[in-house]
C-alpha cells in the first residue's frame, strides 16, 4: 500500500478560517518592484483598489493570492498569444503546502495543477541530481526519474480577472 504524505498545512490554510470565497472583493496589482514579463515596465507599483471599511484581512490576503496568480497569468497569456499553450502545470516548492493558493493559482491560470510528492523538496533534489550527473557521469536517465504525483488541482471555477469599481 503506497501512503501519499500530506504536505503540511500553511498559515493561509488554518482549520479555523473558512475558504476563500472568489474573487476577492479587493484588488491587488502585485508590482512591489516594476514587472518585466510582459509588461517591460520598470516604473509600475503595487497597490490595492475596491477596499474600504468593510475590507478585511482576509479579503487582503486573498486579494495578494489573486493578484500574484493574475500576473501569472498575463504570462500565460502572452504566452498563448505567441502560439504556446500550457494546458497543465506542476507546482513545487513551499507554495506547493497551500491548498488555498493552489485553488486560486488553478482558477486563475484556468489550468489543471500536478503538487508532487515531497514537493518542497524537488528544488534541492533537483539541483542534487544535477551535482551528481556532473561528478559521476552516470546516465541521466536512471538518476533523473518522474516523479510522483500527489495530487491534481483543477479550476475550479476558472476565476475571471479582475475589473475595478468605478
Amino acid at each position: 500500500m503506497v501512503h501519499h504524505r500530506q504536505p503540511p498545512r500553511s498559515r493561509a490554510d488554518r482549520r479555523d478560517r473558512p475558504p476563500p470565497q472568489a474573487p476577492s472583493p479587493a484588488i491587488f496589482r502585485p508590482y512591489l518592484g516594476g514587472e518585466r514579463t510582459p509588461h517591460n515596465d520598470a516604473t509600475l507599483r503595487a497597490s490595492f483598489t475596491n477596499i474600504g471599511h468593510q475590507t478585511t484581512r482576509a479579503d487582503l490576503t486573498q486579494a495578494i493570492l489573486e493578484g500574484v496568480a493574475f500576473s501569472l497569468r498575463d504570462c500565460t497569456d502572452a504566452l498563448a498569444a505567441s502560439g504556446t499553450t500550457i494546458t497543465q502545470a506542476t507546482v513545487i516548492g513551499g507554495g506547493a503546502r497551500s491548498q488555498i493558493w493552489l485553488q486560486i493559482l488553478a482558477s486563475a491560470l484556468n489550468l489543471e495543477l500536478h503538487r508532487l510528492e515531497n514537493a518542497d523538496h524537488t528544488v534541492a533534489q533537483g539541483a542534487a541530481r544535477l551535482a551528481r550527473l556532473a561528478l559521476t557521469r552516470e546516465d541521466p536517465a536512471t538518476i533523473c526519474t518522474k516523479p510522483h504525483r500527489a495530487e491534481t488541482i483543477p479550476p475550479n471555477p476558472p476565476l475571471p480577472p479582475p475589473t475595478p469599481k468605478p
